[in-house]
């Protein structure tokens, strides 16, 4: 999986956001939409954000991260296809 052992993003600091290398990104959930394949991780240190990774589902290649807001052990995801949706579970004020 791409990204897993790398991943560039951004990391909040008190004086703003600055680019960060996560060394270790841990898988969560996965979810197969008509086109792609997204896999959901997060900084296995705790220091970037949460991420969905994006691949092209008929080769593989990998497209693009989607940097989530916050550190959300983003598990569950799943795609709705009546409603062309992907769903991400996080978590506001330790509430699911």
């Amino acid at each position: 999986m791409p990204d897993l052992d790398q991943a560039q993003m951004l990391k909040k600091t008190p004086a703003g956001y600055k680019a960060y290398t996560a060394e270790m990104m841990t898988p969560q959930g996965g979810a197969v939409t008509p086109d792609y394949v997204i896999v959901s991780a997060y900084d296995h240190q705790r220091q970037g954000n949460s991420i969905l990774s994006i691949m092209d589902k008929r080769t593989g290649r990998h497209l693009k991260n989607i940097i989530l807001k916050g550190r959300p052990h983003v598990g569950g995801i799943t795609y709705d296809p009546e409603h062309d949706l992907l769903w991400v579970c996080g978590r506001k004020k330790a509430r699911a």
